[in-house]
């Protein structure tokens, strides 16, 4: 649960005694090593998520839309929904159909085979209480675009991540575009953002220290109410 939860209780007139910001996951296992060799100009986007509006693809896609002086950089959609139709009108609309690919709902296998072929994870989802495929992308060294509120504006600092204000809708999709822009054209920032997230990733520890914590947090609770 991230922090801005905390704010959102406040505003409905919570009384909230003690918060403590915890992560649903933990990292235990290896780090894919993945050579990925697109250069300046070149980037191949990836988003993983259920098809909803508010997972910011449609976003993703109109600030790809901007990019036409780029059109090294493509875009791959993992997953489907409701939104998901919605989002192939807006490629047509942008002519985009040779620059973004959906491929469904898929096994975990094929998931983790477009995490390799990605250079950038473009996840500007604006309404994420944590947002695992995060972690995810974490563990398979990517640099991250993602909305500055929620769950991934928690989980990620300024090394492994650029994080978009959530503002008016078209100011979004620009900011999106911009973080783009930079990261396709700069190949060597984007290896040392995603060096950064796999490190980011470690810090938090595994299933044994956030156990440990948790039990710490409960004795402390207990303590307090006796």
């Amino acid at each position: 649960m991230a922090p801005y939860v905390h704010d959102t209780l406040r505003e409905t007139g919570v009384a909230v005694r003690r918060f403590e910001p915890v992560l649903e996951r933990a990292h235990e296992g290896s780090f894919p090593e993945v050579t990925r060799t697109s250069g300046a100009g070149e980037a191949h986007l990836l988003h993983v998520g259920r098809g909803v509006r508010t997972k910011g693809l449609r976003d993703t896609i109109r600030a790809l839309a901007k990019l036409t002086d780029l059109p090294g950089v493509h875009l791959t959609s993992v997953g489907d929904g409701p939104e998901t139709d919605a989002c192939r009108h807006e490629v047509v609309r942008q002519g985009l159909a040779d620059r973004v690919r959906f491929t469904g709902n898929i096994s975990r296998k094929e998931v983790d085979r477009y995490y390799a072929e990605a250079d950038v994870f473009c996840f500007p989802s604006f309404r994420e209480p944590m947002g695992g495929v995060v972690f995810e992308a974490m563990e398979w060294r990517l640099p991250i675009i993602a909305a500055a509120y929620g769950g991934p504006d928690f989980i990620l600092d300024d090394a492994s991540a650029i994080k978009v204000p959530v503002d008016t809708p078209g100011q979004f999709v620009t900011d999106i575009a911009a973080s783009i822009r930079t990261l396709a054209n700069d190949p060597d920032r984007r290896r040392r953002m995603g060096a950064a997230a796999a490190d980011r990733l470690r810090s938090f520890g595994g299933w044994s220290e956030k156990a440990a914590r948790l039990e710490t947090l409960y004795r402390e609770v207990i303590a307090d109410a006796r």
